[in-house]
């Protein structure tokens, strides 16, 4: 239980994966900056929110989703504002 809400112990595990690859990154060599921590404490909340909202409604439509809307949005936008034209 976390905060008011009940996780199963595989949305735990796939939260810490989430958290470990990206920490992963200092084992590489980067640098602990701004950047590398907000990636790695945004994955493993992202996890447990994605693991949450498959625990709740028992499908992969909405994790898959949200998570290429929030992967999608930023190329987007990117895409949008920097393309040469």
């Amino acid at each position: 239980r976390l905060i008011k809400w009940d996780f199963h112990i595989g949305t735990i595990a796939t939260a810490l994966l989430f958290f470990s690859v990206t920490f992963s990154n200092l084992l590489i060599g980067m640098p602990l900056g701004p950047v590398i921590f907000m990636a790695i404490v945004g994955h493993l909340i992202g996890g447990l929110i994605l693991g949450y909202i498959y625990q709740e409604s028992k499908s992969l439509v909405g994790p898959v989703l949200n998570h290429n809307w929030t992967h999608a949005l930023p190329n987007l936008i990117g895409y949008i504002l920097y393309f040469p034209r």
